[in-house]
């Protein structure tokens, strides 16, 4: 797998992602960065980073590189707090009836923020830890499968999506990628807990206090609230 950063700005954060998807994820996962405002040091990362001049166009290209490859794309604002095993990922993706694999859903996430109402959610399958739903007929978080929130595609079928839209930041692939709503694969599946959570800091302190090593989330919550650094029951998107 090949998880896509598109780094904007905070660099604490995008260290502490980094922390959290090598302690967390087992197998070959190749870390790309591309850095949108291009003032990362090189120096400090020893993964491969992509000075962004033309986001649409290098997407493309590393992409091409690698069809064959599943990848995800999300932006330095989430973590990966527990365990995935990406031969799991793979095992699943290589049906090809299934469109994505989210990584941010699970039966815990309850609640959609950006809504602010609850997910309705009805799966066709649970099997072996993972859960099977059609997304088409789904609403709020179970109904967006086409976003930057952790979700895996295979790169035949991602490479197909990009080089169709225009977009010179993550706010417009997000956006733009949704003329493909109508995708003709509407199966879709997940971990039974989600595996990424959004983390929103206010200040730098926090952000050095934040213990990777010690983090202990009750499951049923997902997002962590900065002002004291605690778990609150709010959302993915």
């Amino acid at each position: 797998m090949k998880t896509l950063i598109i780094f904007n700005k905070n660099e604490e954060n995008l260290n502490l992602l980094i922390k959290s998807l090598e302690k967390n994820v087992l197998g070959n996962n190749e870390i790309i960065i591309f850095d949108q405002n291009r003032f990362l040091n090189k120096d400090n990362f020893k993964h491969k980073i992509i000075s962004v001049n033309n986001l649409k166009d290098q997407m493309v290209s590393l992409i091409k590189e690698d069809v064959n490859s599943n990848y995800t794309i999300i932006d330095e604002n989430k973590f990966c707090y527990d365990t995935i095993k990406i031969e799991e990922i793979d095992t699943v993706l290589k049906n090809e009836e299934i469109f994505c694999f989210s990584l941010s859903l699970g039966k815990n996430v309850t609640f959609c923020s950006n809504m602010n109402c609850d997910n309705v959610f009805i799966p066709n399958k649970e099997e072996n830890n993972i859960i099977y739903w059609d997304w088409s007929v789904h609403y709020m978080d179970f109904g967006y499968p086409l976003n930057l929130d952790g979700t895996v595609y295979r790169g035949k079928e991602l490479l197909k999506f990009i080089k169709n839209i225009n977009f010179q930041n993550a706010l417009e692939l997000e956006n733009n990628l949704q003329i493909f709503d109508n995708y003709p694969k509407n199966i879709m599946c997940c971990f039974y807990n989600n595996k990424f959570i959004e983390i929103i800091f206010e200040n730098k302190k926090e952000i050095s206090n934040f213990n990777v090593e010690n983090l202990n989330i009750d499951r049923t919550k997902f997002l962590i609230k900065s002002e004291h650094n605690e778990v609150i029951n709010q959302v993915s998107n």
